[in-house]
């Protein structure tokens, strides 16, 4: 793997064999892991902690994970969940599944009701502020298209962006607490890089920026966000090698390309 064109090859062996570093060792153990599903056949692998659970709540549509990935479009070669993260009540906790009842709110499952849609200067509602039937695998929730828009950008709805500026708002103000520890202890952290906004649209922002300068200190409120990815194990033809796992929160085609992530939200979706 260290001769292959695609750096990311290089730089998780240099990690893993220099570094020892731990996401860098899960991903050649899940890249191992793909290719022992491939030769057995197995259709999806999902790669989840051992302190995570993957739950349906829509039991009438989905009663497991077998009868909800039966169901996955094949365009989508990929599927990433939404995880809830869980706040222990508890310094001791024996069995997390049974005796943590409080979650974080995964912020792509967030909507704030009574936002008017955007409206375009021809006087026409823009795109994502359409009113459609809710679909669980619309192709409105992909998250990466191959040939269209790489893992990245793509414009929320206006609902779900004002949602977005309220946890944000929650954020500085966990932040704002933190911060004069952070100067108590004499800690100098670089300042986070911000790109300036791609719209001209006041609407637009989704950055903390929105509510005025950045704290310097970080927040740690929903730091764990990402969700976790289930892929496909064969996504051409047969006897090609498995998709490769990028970081551990998603996957890519073994030569790099993105794949046709389905970010699975909606009524029903199941989440982490």
């Amino acid at each position: 793997r260290r001769e292959e064109s695609l750096s990311l090859y290089r730089e998780t062996v240099r990690l893993d064999s220099e570094v020892r570093d731990v996401q860098a060792r899960q991903m050649i153990v899940v890249e191992h892991a793909l290719g022992q599903a491939q030769a057995e056949r197995l259709h999806w692998l999902l790669h989840v902690d051992a302190d995570e659970a993957l739950f349906f709540p829509d039991e009438a549509r989905h009663k497991d994970a077998r009868a909800f990935f039966a169901e996955v479009p094949m365009h989508f070669t990929c599927v990433r969940f939404p995880n809830l993260e869980a706040v222990a009540e508890s310094t001791e906790v024996d069995d997390p599944f049974r005796e943590v009842t409080l979650f974080k709110m995964n912020a792509m499952l967030l909507e704030e009701l009574g936002v008017e849609p955007r409206i375009l200067p021809c006087g026409d509602v823009a795109e994502e502020d359409e009113d459609r039937e809710p679909d669980l695998f619309s192709g409105h929730h992909a998250d990466a298209v191959p040939g269209a828009r790489p893992h990245g950008y793509t414009r929320l709805p206006r609902r779900e962006r004002h949602a977005l500026r309220k946890l944000l708002a929650a954020m500085h103000e966990v932040a704002s607490k933190r911060c004069p520890v952070l100067e108590q202890l004499n800690i100098q952290l670089d300042p986070i890089p911000h790109a300036p906004s791609r719209d001209d649209d006041s609407d637009f922002s989704d950055d903390e920026s929105c509510h005025g300068p950045r704290p310097h200190c970080p927040a740690y409120f929903n730091s764990y966000s990402n969700g976790k990815c289930a892929v496909r194990t064969e996504i051409g033809p047969r006897g090609e090698l498995p998709p490769l796992p990028a970081g551990v929160h998603g996957f890519v085609h073994d030569g790099g390309a993105p794949l046709w992530t389905l970010l699975c939200k909606g009524p029903g979706a199941p989440v982490l």
